[in-house]
């Protein structure tokens, strides 16, 4: 989120309001739990930040979301969980391939993967293989 520039604009907006720095800090703070703390998506954030200020609409909080910074921060993880899912990935991986194909073996483990992350990981690291043996 454009923080800084929604900030600037609800000054703008409001004459009077954010002249103090502790409503602007309040103001940040805000923001700053709703990103971090409750780790919600672009419309969660708008519809928190539009019940926390509702002087603002989620609309005109929705023009100062950065789209690919956005995405970016919804699908970042902890470098902790982050590298926990990719050592689960690989493992799980070794386990799919190390069955037999010809006995369904090989779906029987795929169905048991729960974490949606978890798989986009091995799904990657099959396109990968399928892309090295193609070139």
């Amino acid at each position: 989120m454009l923080k800084d520039k929604f900030i600037s604009y609800v000054k703008g907006e409001f004459p009077g309001v954010l002249d103090t720095r502790f409503t602007w800090d309040l103001m940040d703070n805000i923001i700053e739990y709703g990103i971090k703390n409750k780790n919600y998506s672009k419309g969660q954030l708008a519809t928190f930040l539009d019940e926390m200020i509702p002087e603002v609409s989620v609309e005109e909080i929705e023009r100062f979301m950065e789209v690919d910074a956005f995405a970016i921060e919804e699908t970042k993880f902890d470098i902790v969980e982050y590298a926990g899912r990719t050592a689960t990935a690989d493992e799980t991986l070794k386990r799919i391939l190390a069955k037999d194909y010809y006995n369904f073996d090989q779906y029987a483990e795929v169905s048991t993967i729960i974490d949606l992350e978890v798989a986009k990981i091995i799904i990657k690291r099959l396109l990968d293989r399928v892309i090295k043996r193609s070139d």
